[in-house]
Parts: structure tokens; sequence; C-alpha cells
């Protein structure tokens, strides 16, 4: 598992399209990386739809968000476009990258609840992995992060 300071692991993973996103191609800009759980449950659907709510801020902190679990891209594409997320839901149904970055469960095969923030340079500037259920207040963490960066 990636500390803060460290490089980002690099991944590729199908997007809700089912077009293949790296980590790469967002290299130059920050990148909110977050694992949840499940689509269309109350509580993921709150955290991302939080996301969604302060997209601008995101963007305005140069900041792209990817949000990744083990639901399939048809799953990631309906969901996605039922809330209107602008930003993409990642595929990951083997859990790869989500070991990759600690945030596989390790007996069912979802992935946990984590928050990665990857600067400019591609390294690991924010990391919280045991989290409870999210609240408005984590887009408003992750906005004080990227603007300090």
């Amino acid at each position: 598992m990636p500390n803060v300071g460290d490089p980002a692991p690099e991944f590729s993973l199908p997007n809700s399209n089912g077009e293949i996103v790296k980590l790469s191609d967002f290299r130059g800009q920050n990148v909110v990386l977050a694992f949840y759980p499940k689509d269309n449950t109350s509580v993921c659907t709150a955290q991302l739809c939080d996301y969604r709510d302060a997209w601008s801020d995101f963007n305005g902190s140069n900041a792209t968000i990817l949000a990744i679990n083990t639901d399939s891209v048809e799953s990631h594409k309906g969901f996605q476009e039922k809330y209107q997320f602008p930003f993409q839901l990642l595929s990951d149904p083997d859990r790869k990258v989500a070991k990759l970055y600690g945030a596989a469960m390790p007996i069912i095969s979802i992935v946990k609840r984590a928050i990665f923030i990857i600067d400019k340079q591609g390294r690991i500037a924010f990391k919280k992995t045991e989290l409870t259920p999210m609240t408005r207040r984590t887009s408003e963490e992750l906005l004080t992060t990227l603007r300090s960066l």
C-alpha cells in the first residue's frame, strides 16, 4: 500500500463506456482516487453525489475524480447516467487496483471506502483508508488538501 510521498501505483481500468483509463493519462493534474463499495447504495450514492455537487470546486483546484469499485461497466453506466456524475467511474472486478492501494476487503469481493489524492507529479499527497461512511465534509477536506498543493 502506498504512503504519502510515494509514487502512485500505475493502473488502467475500463470506465462506464468501456474505454480504458490509465492513471498516467492525468499526469500534470491532481487526481482524487475514491474507492467505494457498491453502486446504487445509499451511502455510496451520497458520497459520489457530494463530489458531483462540488465538481466545479474540484475543477478549480485542477483536479479530477476517478471513482473505483468492483461493479461492472454496465452497472457503472446506469449509475453514472442516473445521478449525472461528471467524473469517471472505473470497474475493478478482480480488485487488482484496490489491492495495489490497500482498498481490497480481505474476505468479500468488494472494496472498502478509501480516498487518495495524487498530485501533479504522480505522488500520493493524501491518504485515508480507514473510513466510516462519508459525510458532506469529505469533499471539503479533500478540497482543502487540494488547495494546499
